[in-house]
């Protein structure tokens, strides 16, 4: 089997685990360094109109955003996202395609 052949096998990803999220920058919202991650470029240029005028003013390892866009026919949401949290988990929910995962540093949440 060729090498060709090797990276053009299709998976089955239903989760999107190998979902490439070749569009990377660094921001600094309130002057935290955040890394945005995403399959879609209007992701970075969302953040980039949000958080461009904003300089690094803290000295911390950045918070790790990973956001991924996906076809759905999922009809227009007019109700609030619920949100849960347990510890140092959140969990934002608008539909069954349409959430948030956080995962807080556990040294902070008492």
């Amino acid at each position: 089997m060729s090498t060709g052949a090797i990276e053009q096998r299709a998976y089955n990803d239903p989760m999107l685990t190998r979902t490439a999220l070749e569009h990377d920058a660094i921001f600094f919202p309130y002057g935290f360094p955040a890394r945005i991650r995403s399959n879609a470029a209007v992701i970075l240029q969302a953040a980039e109109v949000s958080w461009t005028t904003y300089r690094q003013r803290f000295d911390e390892p950045p918070l790790d955003i990973r956001l991924l866009v996906a076809e759905s026919a999922s009809p227009a949401r007019h109700d609030p996202p619920v949100f849960r949290s347990q510890r140092h988990l959140m969990s934002i929910v608008g539909d069954s395609e349409n959430f948030a995962s956080l995962d807080f540093p556990q040294a902070t949440i008492r």
